[in-house]
């Protein structure tokens, strides 16, 4: 049980962490935004704690689309949006708000163990990456987003250039 409760976990955290790295080339734009938010809030190359996670709405509306757009098991009911809303996570002041139709851990008897252990890890992992690195498509070009998977959604290999920050 232990080794499933392991690996159930880190693939899945693993995952999301490199479909939120593989968005970001996508969207540069994205990246900039991170940056601010990290500059103003954090303002140096510290490590980033939980502690720092309600002062930076942006980065946290980032990991929830991630999850949002990543489904890494694509067997529940298809859905899709009827338009572009990029900052959906974000109330018209910036600030982060509730979404009760984002369930990336499911729900009920099903629902994930891990989930708070997850949460705590994709955010000191994403925060603290973007806090000391700028990430750029490599020659090689952008990653690909194809998810045509029938039971796990991963992504291809890709390669990309860290610069550090600072």
């Amino acid at each position: 049980m232990c080794i499933d409760l392991w690996f159930g976990g880190l693939a899945t955290t693993t995952n999301t962490t490199t479909w939120a790295i593989s968005f970001v080339l996508q969207n540069l734009e994205v990246q900039d935004k991170i940056h601010q938010e990290l500059d103003r809030i954090i303002g140096s190359d510290r490590l980033i704690t939980t502690a720092d996670k309600n002062d930076l709405p942006y980065l946290n509306a980032y990991i929830n689309e991630s999850q949002r757009f990543t489904n890494l098991v694509p067997l529940n009911v298809p859905h899709a949006t009827t338009r572009d809303t990029p900052e959906r996570f974000l109330d018209e002041n910036g600030k982060l708000k509730k979404v009760e139709e984002l369930i990336p851990f499911s729900i009920g008897k099903r629902q994930c163990l891990g989930e708070g252990l997850a949460r705590m890890e994709l955010f000191l992992f994403i925060s603290n990456f973007f806090n000391r690195y700028q990430i750029s498509p490599s020659k090689n070009g952008l990653p690909s987003m194809d998810k045509s998977s029938i039971s796990r959604i991963e992504t291809r290999l890709f390669s990309a250039v860290l610069k550090r920050r600072r």
